[in-house]
């Protein structure tokens, strides 16, 4: 889409009128900063698990524990965490006598596809805010995080940092996110529970396409 063409959609957006858009307005001037997400670890468990997300509150020198009891419980093989992750060095060495393999993603995606689509059992990635009306997490992809981790394999863990923005809404995340002081992200990803579908009869199904289960992991303030 050619910049000409996005301002024109835009523009015509902003002309519209209605109490839904002056509502959306008004929410969004908020000058309330958003709190940190190791701050409200309650709340975020409840509003991420209206979503069916399964949530695990732990501290960031047990986080590399946590992961590998959930391992080691569910009897994965393999898992993909992204690259450069904090946890990642703790995580292996943890598990470094038991049956399971942690890979990074240091690859061109081509090279990893295999891997990804057929030998993965779990996908561990950052958060970069989290979305309390709605139980949504928000993912920025990069060159560590592609997209294609928390798409491709059945279970999605998301690792929710304690310094990680908990934004009361969308409009308060739009509005206070770090992309309105820096450069607008090419791709936001944003996850509401595990993937799922209805059917014309509105029978919701769950697993459908993408990760069957999303395990949010949130790290708390150390007291």
């Amino acid at each position: 889409m050619s910049t000409t063409s996005r301002n024109s959609i835009l523009a015509r957006l902003r002309a519209q009128s209605g109490p839904e858009r002056a509502q959306l307005e008004e929410r969004a001037s908020t000058n309330e900063a958003p709190q940190s997400c190791g701050a409200m670890p309650m709340q975020i468990k409840e509003a991420l698990s209206a979503n069916r997300a399964e949530v695990i509150i732990t501290s960031k020198s047990e986080l590399a524990n946590t992961l590998k009891e959930l391992c080691e419980r569910e009897r994965w093989q393999h898992v993909m965490s992204t690259a450069n992750a904090f946890w990642n060095t703790p995580l292996k060495n943890a598990l470094k006598d038991a049956n399971l393999c942690v890979h990074e993603y240091d690859q061109p995606f081509e090279a990893l596809k295999p891997a990804l689509f057929e030998q993965m059992d779990a996908g561990i990635t950052t958060v970069n805010g989290v979305i309390l009306e709605t139980g949504t997490l928000v993912l920025i992809p990069d060159q560590d995080t592609p997209r294609t981790l928390s798409l491709v394999p059945p279970v999605h863990i998301a690792i929710v940092d304690e310094n990680c923005p908990a934004y009361q809404s969308l409009a308060q995340c739009m509005t206070h996110a770090s992309w309105q002081s820096d450069a607008m992200p090419s791709n936001i990803v944003f996850v509401s529970g595990p993937s799922k579908t209805a059917d014309i009869q509105q029978t919701l199904a769950y697993g459908a396409h993408g990760p069957k289960r999303l395990i949010a992991i949130v790290l708390q303030e150390s007291p």
